[in-house]
């Protein structure tokens, strides 16, 4: 790969990774928030629940198989036909994208009130309230992560990055209100969430749009479903929206199980859920994302110019810097745990019971973080090929697989089988996919020989910083429970990421030095 596509992939990396960190660090303390005034009470665990569905739709429209099917069409109309060109196929899809959405949410909604009159027992009161004001939302959320593609095809990834503390700083501002300022005792809190983060989402459009337009993007509403582009992008989008409708319907029947679980054995099953996963995806939501965001259009342009080897080079780039972010939070998470739960949740009504039930799900949740993370930019791979049925396959026959084991998993370990469902499965996924790959491609074996030697290096480094971290817990009574997990968690995670830095150094892994790169060209 050439000097300057490395420099594209880690300067947006950097870019990305910076916004996603503010997002993450921000959704951190929303988190911490959250937790305390609500702990896993009925009302968190029912807005958890209900934000799940537009979340769903925002994964499948705005961040999803649409976003990732359109760029390399996008980019190859840039190519061929020019901005004016590229920008009427974006209008194009844009105003069937938001016809589409507005039908959707008018349908959910009319669905919404019905179950409620029929089923009466299949949701509760609050959800039921939740879902009218939460659904809306994915119109706006959908809009701006589609956008947020766009811009990221421009190398522009710092408003896309930076847009999600938006949703973070409505819902700290939405729970202090509902648990401190409104005194009104018939006010539940979870309504005061769901209004946040329909604020949030509108905030969040209306950041992408004077960006868009300093980058000479002019969006008119022209729905044409005739347009050569718009049926060569519904040909690619169907097996990927198939695949991620899949997907998402999976993580929606996980969320049902997991309520079920809650009305069946009161386990906190959704609330331990959410909170387990905010930090297992932490390190997945900033480096992988980034990563993704600026490889796939590195690799798009690349494979239209007919340059696979750069397609190849930026490929096993990414995945050696994912594993080499990835593989430390692994041994944190399992080691440091309880004391990194501690940290960002522990306090108010967030008690020992919600601690416990939390940390016995991130047991589960933390060894599949590289699958989690490294999944996005191979199927990414795929896709830049505009190959999306072979995801399409695989993503649904492991969907198959993680529904078998969550009924068989659920009942003995309860929440904790969800999670290890989840686990198994995205392995199996990566795994395939990545068979899959190599047969397709068939990159040189010096590139093979290079990434398992890159890869060897990382764990036996990784190796040496989880005993460091291991050996270095201790206990300690200041008088502050602040301090003393600060000290606890902090001592040993210092020492680890030391002891992980030293022996990158000393088995000279590529991946530090080019990280270290970014720093020094910035």
């Amino acid at each position: 790969m050439a000097d300057s596509q490395q420099k594209q992939i880690s300067k947006g990396m950097a870019t990305g990774s910076a916004g996603t960190i503010t997002s993450r660090i921000s959704g951190l303390a929303r988190d911490m928030i959250l937790s305390r005034c609500f702990g896993t009470n009925a009302s968190i665990s029912a807005f958890f629940f209900v934000f799940a569905i537009p979340n769903t739709f925002r994964r499948l429209f705005g961040e999803g198989a649409l976003s990732e099917a359109f760029i390399p069409v996008f980019n190859e109309k840039l190519h061929k036909d020019g901005r004016s060109g590229a920008y009427i196929f974006l209008s194009q899809v844009l105003s069937i994208l938001g016809m589409a959405l507005v039908s959707l949410c008018g349908i959910a909604i009319g669905l919404s009130f019905l179950i409620a009159r029929l089923f009466p027992n299949a949701l509760t009161p609050l959800e039921a309230r939740l879902l009218p004001i939460l659904l809306p939302y994915m119109i706006f959320i959908c809009l701006a992560g589609f956008l947020a593609g766009v811009l990221n095809t421009f190398r522009h990834f710092s408003v896309p990055a930076f847009a999600p503390v938006l949703l973070n700083l409505c819902l700290i501002a939405a729970a202090l209100s509902g648990r401190y300022v409104i005194s009104d005792d018939s006010f539940d809190p979870g309504v005061a969430l769901a209004i946040g983060v329909l604020v949030a989402g509108v905030l969040q459009l209306l950041a992408v749009l004077p960006v868009l337009r300093h980058h000479g993007v002019k969006i008119q509403f022209m729905p044409n479903f005739r347009s050569p582009g718009v049926r060569e992008l519904g040909t690619l989008i169907i097996p990927g929206m198939i695949a991620a409708g899949a997907y998402q319907i999976n993580v929606l029947c996980d969320k049902f199980l997991a309520n079920w679980l809650d009305k069946q054995y009161d386990c906190k099953a959704i609330a331990s859920l959410y909170y387990a996963e905010r930090l297992v995806y932490l390190p997945v939501g900033v480096f992988a994302v980034a990563l993704t965001a600026a490889c796939l259009p590195i690799m798009s342009r690349a494979f239209a110019k007919g340059e696979h080897d750069s397609m190849e080079d930026a490929l096993f780039y990414s995945i050696r810097h994912i594993l080499f972010l990835s593989l430390p939070c692994v041994a944190g998470l399992m080691i440091l745990g309880k004391e990194a739960i501690q940290l960002f949740y522990g306090g108010g009504e967030f008690g020992a019971e919600s601690l416990s039930v939390t940390l016995s799900v991130v047991m589960f949740y933390a060894p599949g973080i590289p699958a989690f993370a490294a999944i996005k930019i191979i199927r990414s791979a795929f896709y830049c090929r505009k190959n999306t049925k072979t995801p399409m396959r695989i993503g649904i026959l492991c969907i198959v697989i993680n529904v078998i084991l969550n009924v068989c998993l659920m009942i003995p370990l309860r929440q904790r089988g969800l999670a290890l469902a989840t686990c198994i499965s995205s392995f199996l996924n990566i795994t395939i996919l990545s068979i899959l790959l190599y047969r397709e491609i068939r990159p040189k074996s010096a590139k093979i020989r290079s990434f398992l030697l890159a890869v060897t290096k990382q764990l036996v480094v990784l190796s040496w910083a989880a005993c460091a971290m291991y050996f270095c817990r201790f206990e300690v009574e200041t008088g502050s429970r602040i301090v003393d997990t600060l000290l606890r968690l902090g001592i040993p995670t210092i020492a680890g990421v030391g002891v992980y830095l030293i022996g990158a150094a000393l088995l000279k892994c590529a991946e530090l030095r080019e990280l270290l790169g970014i720093f020094r060209r910035k």
